[in-house]
């Protein structure tokens, strides 16, 4: 805890470049303003733990520079290569970026088979520990984050949205649909923990044909009554655009259960999460931006796969009206729609998704009207003022906290 006040107090201290300054516009309430000023020191002190334990795994795990071998088998024999990469540096992105940059582009997550049965590192080396190994036999294939280092000779198989073959179609739908839930809650964190207190219980399991995905949280007590209109979805889905623009990469970061506790002190519901975590095994970290999250990989490689992104429904659970599970539903660049199918997309990811429900609720499963509500997502293009047209690509943006 020493560290952590020494770490803020020189953060309000300096105002060099590279240091985040935390005023804050006098115009603010002075509780908004503490708790805007907790929140940013939170996301300020996190990340400077995940930056440290990351150069210290990149030290410990590489203390010289050692070369993997690692094989893709193409359409042809052009088109296949055997490349020799940095151990425990080279991620399958890397990788792909030797065949073409239009490889590495559509790029979602690699499947990877170990070449011999060497035993490989399943969790991350604590100081003054010996690594712990996992038994990996030579036939063993496993689904790989595209930006995670690879730290052994293997062979390698490039998956994306047009990847054939029933297991790694689930396997592309199903990390699509995780990283949009991370970017759900580091939407609604953004959205709300600025003004009111959020917690973001849980990413539930939910299957792709579902039709949305989900994140379940605990609202301020003060939005008991709060149901979001059209305007309030609209808002909090420029708020997930911003997040998801430009090119930002799904950074992966395997640490022990005491380096989690470490990282979310002060927050009751990851601590939670945690504990239900086998104080033995590893926990997956991902980071977007500078949102950190736990959630079981892989995640794809970064958020320029987004195209069709929105928030589309809060649901009450009617024995706690404090928990809500969002919903929202995505497409990939390589899977865009016309704007009217999309339209019913959206009204069919406003119905409830039963599975894993966080609580009880009334909510019957009535028949789904397909055009009940306007698009949301027609809300947020941008359009042009010659002619009136979306420009096909650009859509509006908020950074704001919302107001209710």
């Amino acid at each position: 805890m020493m560290q952590k006040v020494n770490f803020l107090k020189n953060c309000h201290q300096l105002n060099t470049k590279g240091c985040v300054s935390l005023r804050f516009s006098s115009t603010l309430g002075r509780q908004q303003q503490n708790a805007a000023t907790d929140s940013n020191e939170q996301i300020l002190y996190q990340n400077y733990l995940f930056n440290n334990e990351k150069k210290r795994i990149v030290t410990q795990k590489v203390p010289r520079i050692e070369k993997i071998q690692v094989d893709y088998q193409g359409q042809g024999i052009s088109s296949s290569a055997s490349m020799f990469m940095n151990k425990n540096l080279s991620t399958p992105l890397d990788c792909a970026l030797h065949i073409s940059k239009n490889m590495a582009d559509q790029t979602v997550i690699a499947k990877v088979s170990s070449k011999d049965s060497t035993p490989m590192p399943a969790a991350l080396p604590s100081p003054g520990q010996n690594t712990r190994l996992l038994e990996s036999s030579s036939s063993s294939c496993e689904y790989w984050d595209a930006c995670r280092e690879l730290p052994f000779d293997c062979n390698i198989k490039f998956l994306n949205f047009q990847s054939t073959g029933k297991e790694d179609i689930e396997q592309v739908n199903d990390a699509y649909w995780r990283s949009c839930a991370m970017v759900l809650g580091a939407t609604l964190n953004k959205a709300f923990k600025q003004k009111y207190s959020l917690g973001l219980l849980n990413i539930p399991q939910i299957s792709v044909e579902s039709g949305a995905f989900c994140y379940d949280i605990e609202l301020d007590e003060s939005l008991n009554d709060w149901q979001p209109t059209q305007e309030n979805l609209v808002y909090i889905t420029k708020v997930a655009r911003s997040i998801i623009s430009n090119k930002k990469k799904f950074e992966r970061l395997q640490v022990d259960t005491s380096f989690a506790r470490k990282l979310f002190q002060d927050d009751k519901y990851r601590l939670n999460r945690i504990a239900s975590n086998n104080p033995n095994e590893p926990l997956a970290l991902y980071r977007l931006d500078d949102y950190i999250e736990i959630v079981d990989g892989p995640l794809i490689s970064n958020s320029a796969h987004f195209f069709h992104y929105v928030v589309t429904a809060f649901h009450t659970m009617t024995d706690n009206p404090n928990i809500r599970r969002v919903q929202g539903i995505s497409l990939p660049q390589t899977l865009k729609v016309h704007h009217s199918v999309w339209s019913m997309m959206e009204n069919r990811a406003r119905k409830l998704v039963k599975e894993n429900l966080p609580g009880r609720t009334e909510e019957t499963d009535e028949n789904v009207d397909f055009f009940k509500h306007k698009s949301i997502e027609d809300e947020t293009k941008v359009y042009t003022k010659s002619t009136g047209q979306w420009t096909g690509d650009n859509f509006l943006q908020e950074d704001a906290t919302i107001k209710i």
